[in-house]
């Protein structure tokens, strides 16, 4: 089990629908790890709606909580 991220396709209609990410490793590049996360996110976009093709998601919501150092580390860092 990883971060939960959430996205929206308003071409489609899913709305904050609820993927599971892995967690950034630590000391890995942010860009990265957004690559993969980008992957995940278009693969599960692709599985649930396979004739939507959009350019962009609508929205992305990335959980970071205050005492976290890093975007996408696991809880104890």
């Amino acid at each position: 089990m990883g971060l939960d991220v959430k996205y929206s396709c308003v071409l489609c209609g899913i709305t904050l629908q609820s993927v599971d990410v892995r967690y950034r490793d630590v000391g890995e590049d942010i860009a990265v790890w957004m690559d993969v996360l980008a992957k995940v996110l278009s693969e599960d976009h692709r599985a649930r709606s396979p004739h939507c093709t959009p350019k962009v998601l609508s929205e992305v919501h990335i959980p970071h909580p205050e005492y976290q150092s890093h975007v996408g580390y696991p809880p104890q860092h």
